[in-house]
């Protein structure tokens, strides 16, 4: 049978046994008989995880993702402890302006893990305090963000070839590279024929005759480039806003999230 998680919200003050029995003895039938048949009742227990204050059920939702992958092979389900609606107690704005280094940016391994990681570090958050929202100010319609480049310049592998390009002027540019020709001589031989055809296709048309020409470009027998450049992130300034929020501790919970994987 295929593995698959799932997710469950129970809203009840009990404990996390009830919440998990409460859902595994869910009736289901089949052809009149009484079965069990949802993935959680697959499981073998439920193990709750320790936070420090009940969470809501988007802080939860974020949590289980981040931990589902933990719970893959095991037999056993987890439950985070839900409120409805967290009691807020104060909020509190502040505005921080911060550097990226490159070193920073390497340690977090992307732009967006090492944005979110300085912001969180840029604030010193009291007793009972959570990040609530993170967003870069803007200015107009610009975030107020400045990156800084590198450009790493590579001369890329392999044999160089010259192809010749046979069409009218300005557009054999855009032809592809395996549309050009290996030898001039080649593409002179075209370019005769196809100006021959025109001159007899304008003098029936009484249209003005075009001018075709041959081009040559050299790139990699593979048709890539023979140097390439590539800009790099290696640092950023930004200045963020940061909502943050005092909650208060110690409410009793409305519910549980339980979430695992079927087995």
């Amino acid at each position: 049978m295929n593995k698959y998680n799932f997710d469950e919200v129970v809203w009840n003050k009990g404990n996390a046994e009830d919440a998990y029995e409460s859902v595994k003895r869910v009736p289901a039938y089949d052809d009149g008989q009484l079965i069990y048949n949802n993935a959680l009742a697959t499981t073998t227990g439920v193990t709750v995880v320790d936070t420090t204050r009940p969470l809501s059920l988007a802080e939860a939702n974020s949590m289980s993702e981040e931990r589902i992958s933990l719970l893959e092979g095991r037999t056993t389900c987890e439950a985070i402890m839900l409120v409805s609606s967290p009691k807020k107690l104060k909020i509190r704005t502040v505005f921080r302006t911060v550097k990226i280094t490159s070193k920073f940016l390497k340690t977090a391994g992307s732009l967006e893990v090492a944005l979110d990681k300085a912001a969180r570090e840029s604030v010193t958050l009291r007793e009972g305090e959570i990040i609530e929202s993170i967003e870069i100010t803007r200015r107009g319609m610009e975030p107020n963000m400045s990156l800084r480049y590198k450009a790493n310049v590579e001369t890329t592998e392999g044999k160089s070839e010259i192809r010749y390009f046979v069409g009218l002027e300005g557009h054999t540019d855009i032809q592809a590279w395996d549309k050009g020709y290996k030898s001039m001589a080649e593409a002179r031989q075209v370019l005769t024929n196809m100006v021959s055809k025109s001159v007899v296709e304008a003098k029936n048309s009484n249209s003005r005759e075009n001018a075709y020409v041959v081009t040559s470009r050299t790139m990699r027998e593979d048709g890539s480039p023979l140097i390439q450049a590539v800009r790099n992130i290696v640092g950023a300034t930004v200045e963020f806003k940061i909502v943050v929020l005092k909650v208060k501790t110690g409410v009793s919970h409305d519910g549980w999230l339980l979430y695992g994987w079927s087995n």
